[in-house]
């Protein structure tokens, strides 16, 4: 049996607003991106279509290289 992942994080992506969502879409997941306005850095990540998840840019600094994501396991507690 094969098992996809629930959630996939890449660091380091190096994208910019050159780049669409369309050209990294990956079926079945959700992406949320945060490109670095520098050289290098950026942060993809891919949650399974099967959760419900909110990005909490609330939680962001410009300054760090973070992405936080509330995500609703079915019949559990979300969680940050």
């Amino acid at each position: 049996m094969q098992r996809n992942p629930d959630v996939v994080g890449i660091c380091e992506t190096f994208l910019n607003n050159t780049y669409s969502d369309s050209e990294f879409y990956l079926n079945g997941y959700k992406m949320y991106r945060k490109d670095r306005q520098s050289l290098g850095g950026g942060i993809v990540l891919y949650v399974n279509d099967k959760f419900s998840c909110v990005r909490r840019n609330d939680l962001e600094q410009s300054d760090i290289e973070s992405m936080w994501l509330d995500i609703k396991i079915p019949n559990q507690k979300t969680f940050t």
